[in-house]
């Protein structure tokens, strides 16, 4: 017999026994359920609404809405690949707005049968592992200070995930130049072992430079002492970011989709 558990962000976190669970139950396969690892520690766990399905006192699936952005994140995990149209059928009513979800490409039905799919972005994941290179070139950390001018500059570029939240994730690294900030780029998450980079841009005027080069080395650096895998997601069409992720020691371990969704419930 299924039973469902609902623990919303604003009421508190799940009790340790059920986070263990979803810990276990990420486990199975920790690169593809990244996303849903990341929602389970600080600073993002506080953010995130937890949609639990048991059966005989065990975690068997889980969707994790992360509420931290200015739309909704969500994720879909289960030990048995069946559940997860009954599980997210579950929670879509309760899904304000559209949604995006970064997921494996055979999820794409499952969202397009729940809601309907308004864009569509395929993605490779990519992991690094070892000795980090040398930092290169011109990029600093971000200190809480300039936490102002960072959040100005990804307004003005228009990157979407951003928040205040992801600032205290893990470093952050900047390029300043005539007075302003023109690239930057930082930790979205860290789990245990692997830390997601994010939000890795150049303002137009000053690509070309080698400043995502520099600030993706200077995070490296930064990051060794702390994780033993560094991962992100690149747009499949951008051959410039493939070629520099690569020749930092980039590799590509999959396929992914990012979606933006519209819920389109039951009648």
């Amino acid at each position: 017999m299924l039973s469902f558990e609902v623990y919303y962000a604003r009421q508190g976190l799940p009790d340790e026994e059920r986070m263990k669970e979803l810990e276990v139950l990420a486990a199975a396969d920790p690169d593809k359920n990244l996303l849903a690892f990341a929602d389970l520690y600080p600073p993002h766990a506080a953010h995130t609404d937890f949609i639990l399905v048991r059966e005989k006192d065990k975690t068997i699936g889980a969707v994790i809405i992360y509420r931290g952005f200015s739309f909704p994140s969500v994720t879909v995990i289960s030990s048995d690949q069946s559940l997860e149209p009954l599980l997210l059928s579950e929670v879509i009513e309760d899904i304000e707005g559209d949604f995006v979800t970064i997921c494996p490409p055979r999820q794409e039905g499952l969202y397009g049968i729940q809601g309907e799919i308004i864009s569509r972005r395929p993605e490779y994941q990519m992991i690094r592992e070892g000795a980090p290179p040398e930092p290169e070139g011109p990029a600093r950390r971000v200190m809480r200070e300039g936490l102002a001018e960072l959040r100005e500059f990804y307004s003005i570029i228009e990157f979407a995930f951003w928040s205040d939240v992801i600032f205290e994730s893990g470093p952050y690294m900047w390029v300043r130049e005539d007075e302003k900030v023109v690239a930057a780029g930082g930790v979205h998450f860290m789990t245990k072992d692997t830390a997601q980079l994010g939000g890795v841009m150049t303002a137009p005027d000053y690509r070309r430079r080698g400043y995502a080069r520099s600030i993706t080395t200077h995070l490296l650096a930064a990051l060794s002492e702390h994780v033993d895998k560094v991962s992100l997601y690149t747009p499949v069409d951008n051959k410039a970011a493939h070629a520099l992720y690569r020749s930092l020691g980039f590799e590509t371990v999959a396929d992914r989709l990012m979606l933006m969704v519209r819920p389109v419930p039951f009648s």
